[in-house]
């Protein structure tokens, strides 16, 4: 059940973690592409989610990540998926 391994996940921080992992390799477009896309996963359906990613600086992280690799369609699209699911209601 997706909704279950995500609250799996961020019982285990997982949301931390990755966020760690954008501020520790802001140069690797690999790194952030995925973390974009897990923090998508992440608040796509849960409001605590989307709340506990911004308190932790994740909208910056994905907007920095989108301005430092412009020629990266993967972390493009994975930050801009990530950024509609962390602006749902």
């Amino acid at each position: 059940d997706g909704a279950a391994n995500q609250g799996q996940i961020a019982y285990l921080d997982g949301i931390q973690l990755v966020i760690q992992s954008m501020e520790a390799h802001p140069d690797t477009a690999k790194v952030q592409a995925f973390a974009c896309a897990a923090l998508q996963s992440l608040a796509c359906d849960s409001s605590d989610h989307r709340s506990k990613i911004a308190m932790l600086g994740g909208i910056e992280l994905v907007l920095g990540a989108m301005r430092a690799h412009p020629r990266a369609a993967n972390v493009q699209a994975f930050g801009c998926a990530a950024l509609q699911s962390l602006a749902c209601n």
